[in-house]
């Protein structure tokens, strides 16, 4: 597969609008090591501003490590706003992603859900793991002005949870067609861990035909825990789940455009004492982000980011509604045990 094209359409726009690109801010405008240099530039990433805009995932494939990667971006973006008439807007950037609906989770996201992502999401029954799958598979159809990616879904349904009048309301919110909505989501049932494999590794065959942009699996590690029980084969388990996290990250190499939301379940630690997210270290490391999900007051939710590389660990307060996730009203926090009461004012 070339390397050429790493950038969504959305950011190919945003870098097109910037006159001469090719030939302006060379990477030797920045303090980079001649190692990293050479390898961005195998990657046809050869200016600042090609470097300002490119996500850290595609950032990552290149071999440079994770945290050179956050800091030579940083400081090609910095470089081009003190340096550049023609400056890039940071909603722009900040925009070039799946929106989850609240604009507060957007910001946490640095712009919603990028192309390149592996996102976890994780939490308790009732936190709004499902609710957000859902809405994210209406926002992906939205054109890339308007918080989506101008693509297709594929649903992995493996616990039953797919709604498709759910789908209508939250469509219906945002003025889409939600027979084109519904038509756009490909949803398949996955009746075991075995079959829930091999959908992801037959799935390739249709993101080009279908224009998938978004892979979403809700959820993730069901099926393991209720086949593999018992220490004798936990090892076994992890085996499996490793597999299919492996193939996942497959298809982000295989598909630039591509993002994968997964929801998570949890399970009590007695040794920390307190939830943690299932499937264990195997599931940790090939997230690229983690969010945590609590339960507010009433129709309200707490974000947290939990692991992120790029991001800080802050949180983002949204509502679950009819008409799908939006910002809360403003509030502050009580926390009690493992929830939060929020007390609007």
């Amino acid at each position: 597969m070339s390397n050429a094209y790493f950038l969504s359409p959305h950011e190919l726009q945003v870098l097109n609008s910037i006159p001469n690109y090719q030939s302006d801010f060379k990477l030797e405008k920045l303090e980079i090591k001649n190692s990293i240099k050479s390898k961005l530039q195998r990657s046809q990433i050869d200016t600042v501003k090609l470097l300002a805009i490119t996500p850290l995932s595609v950032i990552r494939k290149t071999g440079i490590k994770i945290e050179d990667g956050i800091k030579i971006v940083k400081d090609a973006q910095e470089f081009l706003k003190t340096n550049s008439e023609n400056k890039i807007e940071s909603n722009s950037l900040t925009h070039s992603g799946i929106s989850t609906g609240s604009q507060k989770l957007d910001n946490l996201l640095n712009g919603g859900i990028k192309p390149g992502q592996l996102v976890q999401i994780h939490g308790g029954s009732g936190t709004g793991k499902t609710q957000l799958a859902h809405q994210v598979c209406v926002n992906a159809q939205l054109p890339y002005d308007e918080g989506g990616v101008d693509g297709g879904v594929c649903f992995l349904d493996t616990d039953n949870t797919f709604r498709p009048e759910r789908i209508v309301s939250m469509a219906d919110a945002l003025n889409m067609d939600y027979i084109k909505v519904l038509k756009n989501i490909t949803v398949a049932r996955a009746y075991s861990s075995e079959h829930q494999i091999y959908i992801i590794k037959e799935v390739s065959k249709i993101i080009k035909k279908k224009n998938i942009k978004l892979i979403v699996i809700d959820s993730l590690i069901s099926h393991f825990r209720n086949e593999y029980l018992g220490d004798s084969i936990f090892l076994k388990r992890q085996q499996r789940i490793n597999t299919h996290m492996l193939d996942l990250l497959n298809l982000l190499k295989d598909f630039n455009n591509l993002a994968i939301v997964v929801t998570n379940q949890v399970t009590y630690d007695p040794n920390l004492n307190k939830n943690k997210p299932a499937g264990g270290r195997v599931v940790f490391f090939n997230s690229s982000i983690q969010i945590k999900l609590l339960k507010g007051k009433g129709t309200s939710r707490i974000a947290k980011i939990v692991e992120a590389p790029q991001l800080p660990n802050n949180d983002a307060h949204f509502s679950i509604m009819r008409e799908g996730i939006q910002d809360c009203n403003s509030h502050y926090l009580i926390k009690k045990g493992n929830f939060y009461d929020l007390v609007y004012f």
